[in-house]
């Protein structure tokens, strides 16, 4: 089961065992006083709970390059903090990988440019005709210019993004 948590510009998706009722966690608490629910729900937050934070539809006219399911090498290095400790035009995104000799970290580079194409992206629910909306270890986009023609970049049932055509 797939419980979604909304707060401002972030999203976080939850993968749970289909037993928990997301719905009604204070349900857990409540009306079962037994010890083998506390040991459910903690073996739900603790380890059970597989949580992604993904960023929702941004509105930022540029945005950093993603990197999908890229394990950080360690050990990593900043050489920025935010987008004010940088040159004019860069903007400062975490990379995971070792790349033009820097290490891991957060460093100063050039953005994407975030044009939104038209048309809205489906609903995760919905069930497009693509082989990609079931596909949960992807990561082909961070905005719709890095998808070709019309399509656009949307979170499919997973949370991850993939290039699909929009819906009218």
């Amino acid at each position: 089961m797939l419980g979604r948590l909304v707060s401002g510009d972030y999203e976080l998706l939850l993968l749970l065992p289909s037993y928990y009722n997301i719905a009604k966690p204070e349900y857990y608490f409540k009306e079962k006083k037994n010890t083998m629910y506390l040991q459910i729900l903690t073996c739900l937050v603790l380890s059970c709970v597989i949580p992604t934070l993904i960023q929702s539809k941004s509105t930022e006219k540029y945005v950093c390059p993603g990197f999908g399911f890229v394990r950080p090498q360690t050990p990593c290095e900043d050489s920025c903090k935010d987008d004010t400790t940088c040159k004019s035009g860069l903007k400062c995104c975490y990379s995971p990988l070792i790349k033009d000799n820097r290490p891991c970290g957060s460093h100063c580079i050039q953005p994407k440019e975030n044009i939104p194409k038209e048309g809205q992206c489906p609903d995760s629910k919905s069930k497009p005709e693509s082989s990609l909306w079931g596909i949960c270890d992807i990561h082909m986009c961070d905005i719709d210019g890095d998808c070709k023609g019309k399509e656009k970049c949307c979170r499919n049932t997973c949370g991850g993004p993939v290039c699909i055509a929009p819906e009218k």
